[in-house]
């Protein structure tokens, strides 16, 4: 291609010369190798283009990346791997699972990673002789030594023009040399024209170069290196090859022409540096796209894809990939294709085969494919392994007539505190791999080894010993979760798995799974057996049936003997549940689910089959209707009768549907007496929705006990019967001591105080509503008003403050005088006869000893107690206390008497002094009722006044309650 340039024709690969030359001269400076020099005829056509053409040339120049220190080639810096992400697709495993590969694992492309971590900048080594062929060039220095007649050390570098400028001899042209016509011409000159004079010539620092790095590589451009390096040092510097580019036919041009092709495999396949020829000043390194590439991924040396040029065999792609593994399986391999019609494809390959022939056209190789080589299969053959609770776990040789003895000879080979009774053997059956369980007991094996126990082993059997430990018992949930679900997992639509359940009152509830002839005892047994509080009599077993869809219950009572026989060859099936009931307990949470489908399974043909118990048996509720249940079956299923049931007699409600679509009921009478006495005629057969109720022995209380407390000779807690009375009670504690104070008597009862608190807690929370509101207006209420609403909130807290005693007021003084005055037959006593106190479980008595105080309570200016005196009168005991304060209420003053008794205020004038004070008298001054009439529950005040006054009263005379 020919360029006009200022009238003269230029040829474009001239120019690019040129620049390369201008951009040397005005880059390098002197102490750096020299690169090409311009001559004076490029000059001259430089010189001759338009002054914006020179402009835009040493711009384009002057912006490429500049000439790097000679200093910089000897520390090299590392830049970022390159790494590619090239993966083949994973592809299904042969059906018949014989080997596996490793499907979805990344193959890489071979050989890119070669170049990761490479420098910025590469020196080669230099510390090594320089080749005879080496050209020299300038920037080289040439070192010649002297000695003889004369002795000198001459560094001398090639100029630019090519010549070196010797001392005493002149300038030689010595560019284009090799270094052996070099030294052979020096050595000529100086013996020429230095006589005596011996010389050594060898080089010093060499020359660096500009070469060029172009194609498909991670930094393409132009870069400074030295003057011994190869193609493989220009790749290093470039960042290295893409991943889309060939490392199998990269170039070396020289001027145009090609005059290396460099195979990359060589190098790293074989070692061969052959084709990794020196580069000169101006080369082009030129790394075209990658050419046709296979995969080849699984069992060999070096999984990867490669590039292939003549490799058209499945050996030499396989001898590439440094050879087959070990564990390589021959006969199961396959060739991932493209086909002309652009499918996926699959070909098998069996290295193996004396019909696989490289011969064969399927077998060729072509650009895409993929090989994979599987493995031979992980497992070991004709092994047993040992797991669990044992000394030495993992594999045994497995030979013919091995037997569970033979894998744990003895209870040495366990660690300490085996569980001897359980062991499972998990075996994959033949030629399914279907898995099934087996169990054994070794401590029968360990005393008879001729015991059913002592399980024949086959090859691949996994022995489970478990342990009793924490850690142990830790490990035996996790084994059992993973064969259970081994099982389910096995199983085809809509059959069972093999595993049944245990829950309630055993050692280790869950699920199991089921051996061959697994017996209920057996499986109680592998749960670790019942536990001590364990209701024997019920056992209960729920079957699924119809594929899943219904469920059956059977119950085994193992009291019984025949019970016991039935349950010892009653087999378990699929899915079979187990329920264990403590004695104590609820047991309708664990039949919840069971009762649900019961009843979910019903229809009009056939009624759910659920029964239920109420009254006095352990665990009342609905029970399964088992066929031919009868009353006593149910009553053992609900854990017997208590002890206050009425053993007699019970009754059954049934309902049945009449001719007429209505539902009757119908309740019979069953005698108990004569069930439990084995007249099986009077034990009666349950239908669905039966109600079997058990009643209480008439007059059946807990045992009744009161307390007396104070002046008794004999203080303390006494049971009592039904009828028994106060009188009755006071005499077994030995009557009342010469200090009693039977006018302050006082019998406190629970079910009063809780009547009584009720209604304190009512009579507050209204109150405290009416509080509520006056707040609310409180700005608009007058002075009056606001005061009332304080001397409420301050009753508010008084009644928050009081509990609720729940004392009965007597008249213990006027009973025992009745109790007097019977035993003398006085004819008046029905006149003084005052009633005896019936008395209930929990009543608690106080006697107090004589008192000779008189209390004053509430609106008085101090309250507090003073000396009894028979000759003071109400107004003077209150004299005694400071008097009224404003807020009391002079009418309403009223007397709590010593046994509880309150004189209402009507009975006479309080300070006409017509009423009696008597020694433990209580005075109570209430508030005015009448100041809280902003309150709505102003009408209630008294009342709550009067609560307290009684409450403060009692608790002042009892003191302990």
């Amino acid at each position: 291609m020919i360029k006009r340039v200022n009238g003269f024709s230029l040829p474009v690969n001239f120019l690019i010369v040129l620049s390369v030359a201008l951009y040397g001269f005005l880059s390098v400076k002197a102490s750096f190798a020299a690169p090409p020099t311009p001559t004076p005829e490029q000059l001259k056509v430089f010189q001759q283009l338009p002054a914006g053409q020179q402009q835009q040339l040493l711009k384009s120049i002057s912006t490429t990346t500049p000439a790097k220190k000679a200093a910089l080639l000897d520390m090299p810096t590392v830049v970022k791997p390159f790494t590619p992400n090239v993966t083949i697709a994973p592809v299904q495993t042969p059906p018949q699972q014989i080997s596996k590969a490793r499907p979805g694992k990344k193959i890489k492309p071979f050989g890119y990673d070669l170049f990761a971590g490479s420098p910025t900048t590469f020196s080669p080594v230099t510390e090594i002789p320089v080749p005879i062929d080496y050209i020299i060039g300038p920037g080289d220095t040439i070192q010649v030594q002297l000695f003889g007649k004369e002795n000198a050390e001459y560094e001398l570098i090639v100029n630019r023009d090519g010549q070196l400028q010797f001392p005493g001899i002149g300038p030689i042209a010595v560019t284009g040399m090799r270094f052996t016509e070099l030294k052979d011409d020096l050595k000529r000159r100086i013996n020429k024209k230095m006589l005596g004079v011996k010389p050594y010539v060898s080089l010093g620092t060499l020359r660096s170069m500009r070469v060029f790095v172009m194609g498909d590589v991670n930094r393409p451009g132009s870069y400074m290196v030295s003057a011994l390096s190869t193609m493989t040092n220009a790749l290093f510097v470039s960042g290295g090859v893409k991943t889309i580019g060939s490392l199998r036919d990269i170039q070396l041009k020289r001027n145009g022409r090609v005059v290396q092709n460099f195979d990359l495999y060589e190098l790293l396949l074989k070692g061969d540096t052959s084709q990794d020829a020196r580069i000169q000043p101006g080369d082009v390194i030129f790394v075209p796209p990658v050419g046709e590439t296979v995969g080849i991924a699984g069992e060999v040396r070096r999984p990867a894809i490669y590039e292939i040029k003549k490799e058209r065999s499945i050996p030499q792609l396989i001898k590439m990939a440094g050879g087959l593994l070990p564990t390589a399986y021959s006969p199961a391999s396959q060739l991932e294709r493209i086909n002309s019609n652009g499918e996926r494809t699959l070909i098998n390959v069996d290295f193996s085969s004396t019909a696989f022939s490289d011969s064969n056209g399927a077998y060729k190789l072509r650009d895409g494919d993929t090989l994979r080589i599987f493995s031979v299969p992980d497992q070991m053959e004709h092994v047993v392994y040992l797991s669990g609770h044992v000394q030495r776990p993992g594999g045994l040789q497995w030979f013919d007539g091995m037997r569970l003895s033979d894998a744990i000879p003895n209870v040495q080979s366990l660690l300490p505190k085996p569980g001897l009774r359980f062991v499972l053997v998990r075996r994959e059956r033949q030629p399914d791999r279907l898995i099934k369980v087996l169990v054994a007991r070794l401590d029968k094996v360990f005393a008879d080894n001729k015991s059913t126990d002592n399980l024949a082993l086959l090859p691949q059997d996994k022995v489970f010993v478990f342990g009793l430990t924490e850690t142990a018992l830790g490990k035996r949930t996790a084994i059992l979760s993973s064969l259970v679900k081994e099982l389910r997992e096995q199983v085809s639509q809509g059959e069972p798995e093999s595993v049944v359940t245990v829950k309630g009152n055993v050692q280790w509830p869950g699920e199991y799974p089921l051996p061959a002839n697994l017996t209920l005892p057996d499986l109680l047994r592998v749960s670790g057996n019942v536990k001590k509080n364990t209701d024997l009599r019920y056992i209960l077993l729920v079957r699924e049936t119809s594929k899943g869809t219904k469920i059956t219950t059977k119950s085994f009572d193992f009291t019984q003997k025949s019970d016991l026989d039935i349950a010892d060859t009653f087999r378990l099936m699929p899915r079979d549940k187990v329920f264990v009931f403590g004695v104590q307990g609820d047991r309708q949470a664990l039949l919840s689910n069971t009762l649900i489908r019961l009843k979910q399974q019903a229809t009009l043909e056939a009624p759910s089959t659920v029964v239920s118990v109420n009254g006095l048996v352990r665990s009342p509720g609905e029970y399964p209707l088992e066929p031919g249940m009868m009353v006593s079956d149910i009553i053992r299923t609900a854990g017997g009768l208590v002890e206050s049931a009425y053993s007699l007699e019970a009754e059954i409600s049934r309902s049945e549907i009449t001719l007429d679509q209505a539902r009757k009921t119908e309740h019979l009478t069953v005698k108990l007496d004569k069930i439990f006495a084995g007249d099986t005629t009077a034990d009666t057969r349950l239908i669905s929705h039966d109600r079997l109720t058990i009643k209480r022995l008439p007059y059946w209380a807990g045992q009744r006990l009161i307390e007396i407390k104070g002046e008794v000779r004999f203080p303390g807690r006494y049971p009592v019967s039904r009828d028994e009375t106060l009188l009755e009670v006071i005499q077994r504690a030995g009557g009342l001591t010469d200090q009693a104070f039977p006018e302050g008597a006082i019998l406190v009862r629970e079910s009063l105080r809780k009547k009584e608190q009720e209604q304190l807690d009512k009579l507050q929370h209204r109150l405290e509503s009416d509080l509520a509101a006056i707040d609310l207006e409180k700005t608009q209420a007058s002075v009056e008003e606001q005061r009332s609403a304080g001397m409420a909130s301050s009753l508010l807290d008084q009644l928050r403050a009081t509990k609720a005693m729940g004392r009965l007021v007597i008249n213990l003084p006027g009973m025992l005088q009745d109790a007097i005055d019977r035993n003398f037959e006085d004819d008046d006593a029905d006149d003084l006869h005052t009633a005896d106190v019936l008395l209930r479980n929990g009543d608690k008595l106080f006697i107090p000893p004589i008192t000779q105080e008189v209390t004053i309570l509430g609106e008085v200016q101090y309250a507090t107690s003073h000396l009894y005196s028979q000759d003071l009168a109400v107004n003077e005991y209150i004299g005694k206390s400071g008097g009224l304060t404003y807020r009391a209420d002079e009418d309403r003053i009223y007397i709590v008497r010593a046994n509880g008794e309150v004189l209402p205020s009507n009975v006479t004038d309080w300070f006409s002094g017509g009423v009696d004070v008597r020694a433990g008298d209580t005075i109570v001054v209430p508030l005015d009722a009448e100041r809280l009439k902003p309150l709505t529950l102003w009408t209630s005040v008294s009342q709550i006044v009067y609560q307290i006054g009684i409450a403060a009263a009692s608790w002042n005379a009892v003191g302990i309650f």
